[in-house]
């Protein structure tokens, strides 16, 4: 056996290792998207890479994911995002939002103050 193929191997089980570790993760956080991207991926890869069938794929295949990885996903997540309530104004309910607000501190009277220059442009020379 080629040590080619050997090596084709070794990184498509690692690969498909990552996968099964990222599966119940993202069903975990129930990112269902997410998950059918990894799912989508994870087969891609497996079918083009194990077979000779698909030799042109092997080239092309990376990029789609990454394209589909770093454009697709955040667009269609902001999308999503931006017809939700799940900004960042809006994560605390009102009760938590009060606590937040009297639980501010300020800096006590007794601490050491800290020493500044401040420059003031005059004639436009300095």
């Amino acid at each position: 056996m080629k040590t080619s193929i050997i090596f084709r191997y070794i990184l498509l089980a690692v690969f498909n290792a990552g996968v099964f570790y990222a599966i119940p993760l993202s069903i975990a956080f129930e990112a269902w998207f997410l998950l059918s991207l990894i799912i989508l991926n994870a087969f891609l890869v497996n079918i083009v890479y194990l077979t000779d069938r698909f030799k042109p794929m092997k080239w092309i295949l990376p990029g789609m994911i990454f394209m589909i990885s770093f454009v697709v996903f955040p667009a269609i997540y902001n999308t999503y995002v931006s017809f939700t309530n799940w900004s960042t104004g809006h994560i605390l309910n009102k009760t938590q939002a009060i606590k937040v607000l009297e639980d501010r501190t300020f800096t006590p009277e007794d601490q050491k103050d800290i020493l500044f220059d401040l420059y003031v442009l005059q004639d436009q020379n300095l």
